[in-house]
C-alpha cells in the first residue's frame, strides 16, 4: 500500500516515511506541491499524508486538485494552530489533520482510522509498538524503556531522544537535529542537549555498562550505536 508524503522539510520527509514504512506501507516523498500532484498521477497512492505550507502548489490547493478527480484519503499535518483554518480544510476534502509535532503513534493511528472509514481499503497493517536493539526495548505504545528486563525510569526528553535515535537507526543526527526534532517551539541550545544525553546514557550504563547505545558522531553529532 503506498503513502504519498508532500513535505518540504527533508528531515520530517523522512522522519515520516521511516515511520510507514516500518509499519508496512510503501513511501513515495514529494517536496513540493507540484512534485507531489506529478507523482500523484505516476503513482496513484491509497494514502496521502500533506504539508500545508508547500512552494509550487499550496497543501489546500493540492486537496482540491486531487477532490476534484477522486477520494483518496488525504490527512493533512500541519502547524497550523486556527480552528478556522482546519474546518476550512476539512471542508476542502481531507479526510484529517495532525498537528506538529507529532509522536509516531499518532500517525499511524491517524492513518489506521482514514483508511478504514475508507471502504476501499479492507486491510490495514497493524502498527509496529515495539522498537529493540541489543538488550534495550522501547513499548510505544506504553511509552516504556526496558533494558535488561529492567524498567528504565527517563524523563519525557530522555524517552524522545532514545526514540527517535532508535527508529531511525541508521541516521546520524547533527545536535540542531536533535533540538529541532525534540523541542520544536521551546528554547533548547547544544549545552541542554548535552546534559541530557549525558543523563540518558547514565541511565543506560547502569543497567548495560557494555554496549554504547549512543554513539558520539565526533564533528557531527550522535546516533545509534549500531
Amino acid at each position: 500500500m503506498k503513502v504519498l508524503i508532500v513535505e518540504d522539510d527533508k528531515y520530517i520527509n523522512e522522519l515520516l516515511s521511516t515511520i510507514v514504512s516500518k509499519n508496512g506501507y510503501e513511501p513515495i516523498s514529494a517536496y513540493s506541491g507540484t512534485e507531489g500532484r506529478l507523482l500523484y498521477k505516476m503513482e496513484s497512492p491509497e494514502l496521502i499524508l500533506l504539508d500545508l505550507m508547500l512552494p509550487g502548489i499550496t497543501g489546500e490547493e493540492f486537496v482540491r486538485e486531487i477532490r476534484r478527480e477522486n477520494d483518496t484519503p488525504i490527512i493533512v499535518i500541519t502547524a497550523t494552530e486556527g480552528k478556522d483554518s482546519m474546518i476550512k480544510l476539512l471542508n476542502a476534502g481531507a479526510d484529517d489533520y495532525i498537528k506538529k509535532p507529532f509522536d509516531t503513534e499518532e500517525v499511524m493511528a491517524r492513518i489506521g482510522s482514514v483508511l478504514r472509514r475508507n471502504n476501499k481499503f479492507v486491510s490495514v497493517p497493524e502498527a509496529v509498538y515495539i522498537l529493540k536493539y541489543e538488550n534495550l526495548v522501547l513499548n510505544l505504545e506504553e511509552r516504556r524503556v526496558y533494558l535488561k528486563d529492567d524498567e528504565l525510569e527517563l524523563t519525557k526528553i530522555e524517552y524522545e531522544i532514545i526514540k527517535l535515535l532508535m527508529e531511525n537507526s541508521k541516521k546520524v543526527f547533527t545536535k540542531q537535529n536533535l533540538i529541532d526534532s525534540i523541542w520544536y517551539d521551546s528554547y533548547a541550545d547544544e549545552n541542554t542537549l548535552n546534559v541530557h544525553i549525558s543523563n540518558l546514557r547514565t541511565k543506560l550504563n547502569k543497567f548495560d555498562p557494555d554496549i554504547e547505545y549512543i554513539k558520539t558522531v565526533w564533528g557531527i553529532g550522535y546516533k545509534l550505536g549500531v
